[in-house]
């Protein structure tokens, strides 16, 4: 708590009580900015995961097994 109070302090001592509200609406508006960004960028990167493989259509129901998924015995470390 007390490292917030001396982060206060400094923030007032450079810019100053005139400046102060200009400087917290634009690191608002920053976060805001950053945070619908990243949000768009998940929003696309679900988006293209679900299309990439639609429902009940995966390359195992098509009868095509992968490597891994036909191989049952793992190798041995001797």
């Amino acid at each position: 708590m007390w490292m917030l109070i001396l982060l206060f302090i400094v923030v007032l001592i450079i810019f100053g009580p005139g400046k102060l509200p200009d400087v917290g609406a634009g690191m608002g508006r920053a976060i805001r900015e950053f945070r619908s960004a990243s949000h768009e960028v998940t929003g696309a990167a679900v988006q293209a995961t679900d299309t990439s493989a639609p429902a009940g259509r995966t390359a195992e129901s098509n009868g095509v097994a992968t490597a891994a998924q036909s191989t049952d015995r793992q190798p041995s470390l001797r």
